[in-house]
């Protein structure tokens, strides 16, 4: 497990919370606050069509152990379970954005594992997953080759992973000026937020992590965005890597 400190010798010597304590907790409080309309401007527009994407994307065996990282309120998490995953678990810093997540899988019916945990340091042991997913996660990480390493530590040797995320075609992501949010989250930086293509696709290689590619999903937006949009970065954790 990756447990790096990336706090100061003087923020230690103060007594003061680690630079990746700070910024945590910054996330926390700002997504906490966006619970409440986050659904609102981010309801998918045919979810049939995002659930035939998901197990093209997934697999079709519906026992696989998934984990949806930075679930917020559940959107792939429960789409998957839905369409008739059984073990599919969700992770979130934010407990007000997963208490939409329960809330609409009682409502369903679904059995969906929500848990409080950081995409830096999974609260999950080592290869206890076959798939980890997530979506429009990227953007947002304070560090992101050592979140990439966290989530191949929770996946099984020949597991996938996928990260979602909006793209411009040929370009990367971009998100444009992020001052304002990276104020409010106390966030140094955020090296993913206008990347391009090839730098996450190094990333994901960086990580020892195989066949890396990316993926377009046709036929998926949301119902305030008529823009498709929207790509995979897919990649396989080798036998090899335990």
């Amino acid at each position: 497990m990756d447990h790096t400190d990336t706090s100061t010798p003087t923020d230690q010597d103060a007594g003061l919370p680690s630079r990746r304590a700070r910024e945590a907790r910054g996330m926390t409080d700002y997504w906490d606050a966006r619970s409440v309309d986050y659904d609102a401007t981010h309801e998918v527009a045919d979810r049939d069509t995002w659930k035939e994407v998901l197990e093209g994307l997934v697999g079709s065996d519906r026992t696989l152990r998934i984990l949806d990282v930075a679930t917020g309120t559940g959107l792939i998490a429960n789409l998957l379970a839905e369409h008739g995953y059984t073990k599919v678990t969700g992770t979130d810093l934010s407990e007000g954005m997963m208490r939409f997540a329960r809330e609409h899988a009682a409502a369903q019916g679904l059995d969906v594992d929500y848990r409080f945990g950081n995409a830096l340091d999974l609260p999950l042991p080592d290869a206890s997953f076959d798939v980890v997913i997530n979506s429009r996660l990227l953007w947002t990480l304070t560090e992101a080759d050592p979140a990439i390493r966290e989530w191949a530590r929770v996946l099984a040797p020949g597991g996938t992973l996928i990260a979602i995320n909006e793209l411009e075609p040929g370009e990367g992501i971009r998100t444009g000026p992020l001052a304002d949010y990276r104020t409010k989250i106390q966030a140094g930086e955020l090296p993913l937020a206008n990347a391009d293509i090839d730098e996450i696709l190094a990333a994901l290689t960086g990580a020892g992590l195989r066949d890396v590619r990316l993926r377009h999903l046709p036929g998926c937006h949301l119902v305030k965005r008529d823009r498709e949009n929207w790509y995979a970065f897919t990649a396989t954790k080798g036998a090899e890597n335990r």
